[in-house]
């Protein structure tokens, strides 16, 4: 789930929130690993308006959830491009921009593990156009040498 606040004291009344509060306590205790993480976008401003994210509901999403060393600005620009040679659009791009900690009772400080270090959500008309595009040539070079790599289609409901 990619959720966008328009800016950190919207996130922070959200976090003050009780029935947040307990909602968040069940969603963590129904998975295995739970891992949550503050992303800054690359391919947009970084506050955005106040409107809702359009997206159309006939269309199929792949995400690319991957570690890679490094700044990704640079591979941005190459793979925006490469989609959209296929005529896939490049619809959200992000990296990790804080790390997160959860302090025990005695104190003690342990790092939340990250799971989407960084993400790459690409917008197509159909499954196979997109599969066919993350396994192309071109995007494995990407692709392939990534430490940590999670590809998947998602198909959007809501």
């Amino acid at each position: 789930m990619i959720v966008n606040y328009a800016s950190g004291i919207n996130f922070l009344d959200l976090l003050e929130n009780k029935y947040f509060q307990i909602i968040s306590g069940l969603r963590i205790a129904a998975v295995k690993d739970y891992s949550f993480v503050f992303h800054r976008r690359l391919d947009g401003p970084e506050r955005l308006e106040h409107k809702r994210q359009k997206f159309d509901r006939e269309k199929v999403y792949a995400i690319h959830h991957f570690r890679s060393p490094g700044p990704l600005r640079a591979e941005f620009e190459k793979i925006k491009a490469l989609a959209s040679g296929k005529k896939i659009s490049l619809h959200f791009a992000s990296e990790s921009a804080a790390t997160l900690a959860i302090e025990t009772r005695g104190g003690q400080r342990n790092k939340m593990p990250f799971v989407t270090h960084k993400i790459f959500l690409f917008e197509g008309d159909s499954g196979e156009q997109l599969e066919e595009f993350l396994a192309g040539k071109k995007y494995q070079a990407f692709a392939r040498p990534l430490g940590f790599s999670y590809m998947g289609l998602l198909k959007r409901v809501m």
